[in-house]
């Protein structure tokens, strides 16, 4: 056996020669040498490696390459009143119009499409069309707020905002009624100053608020108020609307029980009266006068007499009166009567 230029060196057994060449030498210390031999690559340092998903090599340069997955392809703007294109997935178009997806759009159909919204088919059954709200255009993603600020974003298309009613402790919107009373409060006012005055009958306030006015009402018959004592002269007048105090209704009450005392003490008077006055004295010692009749032997009291009673001339106890007796009278001086 001749020797070659690849072997690496030649040994002889007996009369048998044998030749170790570089491939030979080769596929024997690949054989040997493991896996875990070898350290694995850092992003400092060479080592083995494994080839993961979306990577392939090339069996035949050994050229390490990335396969990409289908990606999203922009076809431009749709209008969501339109029927829906004949699309593939991964196909996104931008809203440019404001308006309700058409019943082709299926499972997005009857919503409300506005401009600047990503719409994007999907092709799953049920699921074909996907709607990105706000993608383009404003630019808003998402919408937060900070203590009072409180957002409602259950519906991420009309999100609520609104703030806390402010409490004692707690900073807040504040209310109309609250506004009004810091409206209200002078310039300078300190903690604990006075903003409204109000009152209970009889006291009346008339200005509550910068510059309170407090009276008090006049007390009548039927109203609680203020009244004014009287004097000397509005007792004795009896002027209404005017009161006494302890001290003179004790003076009054001194005069009273001295005017009880005065009478108590005082002593039986005999009643007289002379003829034709009749005087009675009955057993509580009331006094009772009266008057006898008139008659031609007693003086007393007599009315006059009628025509019927004169003409009669029997009655002995009435008068006539100088009209009445003329009528009846003869005149003894003849000589003034007429001829005949």
């Amino acid at each position: 056996m001749a020797l070659q230029q690849a072997d690496l060196f030649v040994v002889q057994q007996g009369v048998t020669v044998k030749s170790v060449d570089y491939g030979t030498l080769s596929s024997s210390i690949n054989s040997a040498i493991a896996s875990g031999d070898l350290p694995i690559a850092t992003a400092g340092a060479l080592g083995a490696i494994r080839v993961g998903a979306n990577l392939a090599i090339d069996p035949v340069s050994g050229i390490l390459e990335a396969t990409l997955p289908a990606a999203i392809s922009f076809k431009g703007g749709i209008n969501p009143v339109n029927p829906a294109p004949a699309a593939a997935q991964g196909d996104a178009y931008i809203v440019n119009a404001d308006g309700i997806f058409d019943t082709s759009f299926q499972n997005i159909a009857s919503t409300t499409g506005s401009v600047g919204d990503l719409c994007i088919y999907e092709g799953a059954a049920g699921q074909e069309w996907n709607v990105i709200s706000g993608l383009f255009g404003v630019g808003v993603i998402s919408l937060r707020g900070t203590t009072p600020i409180v957002v409602d974003s259950s519906d991420a298309r009309n999100p609520v905002i609104s703030i806390t009613p402010a409490t004692a402790t707690v900073a807040g919107s504040m209310s109309a009624i609250d506004k009004d009373k810091l409206d209200n409060i002078q310039d300078g006012a300190d903690v604990g100053t006075v903003t409204k005055v109000s009152a209970s009958l009889p006291l009346e306030v008339l200005d509550g608020t910068t510059e309170p006015v407090i009276s008090v009402r006049s007390a009548t018959a039927v109203a609680v108020g203020v009244v004014r004592l009287a004097d000397s002269t509005a007792i004795a007048n009896g002027t209404s609307e005017r009161v006494i105090d302890a001290s003179q209704l004790k003076v009054v009450s001194d005069e009273v029980e001295a005017l009880e005392l005065k009478v108590d003490n005082l002593s039986l008077y005999n009643f007289l009266g002379d003829d034709p006055i009749v005087v009675n004295v009955d057993a509580s010692d009331n006094v009772t006068y009266s008057i006898k009749d008139a008659s031609n032997v007693q003086k007393g009291a007599a009315r006059f007499a009628t025509s019927a009673e004169a003409e009669a001339g029997a009655a002995t106890n009435f008068i006539m009166s100088p009209q009445s007796v003329a009528s009846y009278y003869l005149v003894k001086d003849f000589s003034t009567l007429a001829s005949i």
